[in-house]
């Protein structure tokens, strides 16, 4: 198959370059860029496998609700201020989500591409097998694929600070989850997610939590799209398919705005969390 350009609107405004399946054998460094299916065994055995599983999971990801999530937090915090009691979205109960969210996505699903990342930060194809950085007219292939010959590249170094950037914070907020279920259990809590619960629900502990999160998040995911910049980054690009999930309907502009809302309101929590005055904690029912 030859490198072929394929418009998926009247305006070209998403398109695919669908670059080459590789020969057999072959990894792509020789003959030039090329993609795989994911079931195809490679010669790396382990790390292939890791890719496989990332090759299905990332394009799977909702980028356009991430874009509420700030909001959303904060919205639900406000009314758990105003009525401690609430059954559902108490302030225990938020400062949880939050741990979880980090703790399970970026603490438990981004070590899939660590591995991967350092290799890119060695100059490898590394984490680009999974995201291979997109073009001026958008993503070089389809998802659920791997692809090979990308690396070096600006983009993957970027995105390999991603991944490394997500692992760190979303260990982090397994620390505090484990801080959390010790002190839970010596109150006599049980329950899977009640022996996790916070057992306070002071405020500024979720502002810091959410400013954290959304922080390290939006900057590590809008951090590859900056070495896009003068490839047709504005005058293209953010109107084609997006490198990270590579689907028709999601374009680049979906990625980017849902990792600067989470930007801002990283900034927007920490602000919240120095500005409002400290508190003795309130011991909360678990409920």
């Amino acid at each position: 198959m030859s490198n072929v350009t394929v418009a998926l609107s009247a305006g070209g405004s998403l398109a695919l370059r669908m670059v080459q399946f590789c020969p057999d054998g072959d990894d792509g460094v020789i003959n030039g860029p090329c993609m795989t299916e994911p079931w195809w065994p490679r010669r790396n055995g382990f790390i292939w496998f890791l890719n496989f599983i990332l090759a299905f999971v990332f394009p799977i990801i909702p980028w356009e609700l991430f874009f509420f999530l700030p909001a959303t937090f904060y919205i639900l915090a406000n009314r758990a201020q105003k009525n401690p009691e609430v059954a559902k979205g108490r302030m225990t109960h938020l400062i949880l989500g939050i741990s979880l969210f980090l703790g399970v996505y970026a603490g438990g699903a981004h070590p899939l591409g660590l591995i991967q990342a350092f290799q890119s930060l060695a100059g490898a194809d590394g984490i680009c097998v999974v995201h291979p950085p997109p073009t001026a007219i958008g993503a070089v292939g389809p998802p659920f694929k791997l692809y090979y010959g990308f690396g070096p590249h600006a983009w993957c170094s970027l995105l390999a600070i991603h991944v490394i950037a997500m692992c760190l914070c979303g260990w982090f907020f397994i620390y505090l989850l484990i801080k959390d279920r010790k002190a839970a259990k010596a109150e006599g809590r049980k329950g899977l997610l009640k022996s996790f619960m916070p057992t306070s629900g002071d405020v500024r502990t979720l502002y810091f939590r959410c400013g954290l999160a959304f922080l390290v998040g939006g900057l590590s995911q809008a951090a590859p799209y900056f070495a896009e910049f003068g490839t047709g980054y504005f005058s293209s690009q953010l109107a084609s398919t997006g490198g990270y999930s590579k689907r028709p309907f999601s374009p680049a502009v979906t990625e980017n705005l849902s990792a600067w809302s989470w930007i801002l309101g990283g900034i927007f929590f920490f602000i919240k969390y120095a500005t409002t005055p400290p508190f003795d904690p309130i011991q909360v029912s678990a409920a």
